[in-house]
């Protein structure tokens, strides 16, 4: 799911070149989605951050980078912002379920 959202970004970002406000925005949230699972492996090295908190907390940097320095939350930031929550929400649901379970185990 992450691959598939960063590729959505990085292609509306690539389309949106010519307008550098969406373009830096989009690629800013891409960079969001595509850490997560390296933030899922920190476990291993004794750091347990749950990756949704991290990754909302990301996604919370780059709102208040858009309030501080428009005094608004900038559109593409909202679109991009909401993409993630979604496939992130879609994923935490997926995984609770037996077949979710039978995905990762495989």
């Amino acid at each position: 799911m992450s691959l598939a959202v960063f590729t959505a970004l990085i292609g509306a970002a690539l389309a949106m070149r010519r307008r550098p406000d969406w373009h830096r925005r989009l690629m800013a949230v891409a960079c969001v989605i595509i850490i997560g699972p390296a933030i899922g492996r920190l476990e291993r090295l004794g750091v347990a951050v749950p990756v949704p908190v991290a990754l909302v907390g990301l996604l919370a940097a780059v709102i208040a980078h858009d309030v501080v320095t428009l005094r608004r939350v900038h559109r593409a930031t909202v679109w991009g912002t909401l993409l993630v929550v979604v496939a992130l929400a879609g994923v935490l649901g997926v995984v609770g379920t037996p077949a979710g379970q039978a995905l990762i185990d495989a």
